[in-house]
């Protein structure tokens, strides 16, 4: 999709889904780092890479994004070698009645996502993520 405007192009598919996603938070939001997960489905894509289940049932139970200074579970393994510097975590359950999925951001800014902020911005996100994954799963 992209991101100035309301409509997707019908071509597009879950890899394109995926990468302006991560591709748009990064350069329009400057989250340095992202990660998307989906455990409904399969294919060649990152985001179908295995996540434990400690990560399924924390993803399952958030109602709504949740930010904190420490990652959830084992989740920084969602972030490679990067994860030693990371400071500052949110997380955005992926579902359509279900969930089937995690959409991770993080900072090394231990200001960018903290507990007390406001979500209705991530809530939103979360929502547009999941409607437009959920189309090619």
């Amino acid at each position: 999709c992209d991101w100035s405007s309301d409509v997707c192009s019908s071509d597009l598919d879950l890899a394109s889904v995926v990468n302006g996603v991560e591709i748009g938070l990064r350069q329009d939001f400057a989250i340095p780092h992202v990660a998307l997960r989906l455990w409904r489905g399969e294919g060649e894509l990152p985001a179908f890479e295995s996540v434990s289940e400690p990560t399924r049932l924390f993803a399952g139970g958030l109602t709504q994004p949740q930010c904190s200074p420490l990652p959830a579970v084992d989740t920084a393994s969602l972030f490679g070698q990067a994860a030693a510097g990371l400071k500052s975590y949110a997380y955005l359950p992926l579902r359509d009645g279900e969930g089937f999925g995690l959409l991770a951001m993080a900072s090394e800014d231990e200001r960018r996502f903290y507990p007390d902020m406001g979500t209705l911005f991530l809530s939103r996100l979360s929502d547009i993520v999941s409607a437009a994954a959920v189309r090619y799963l």
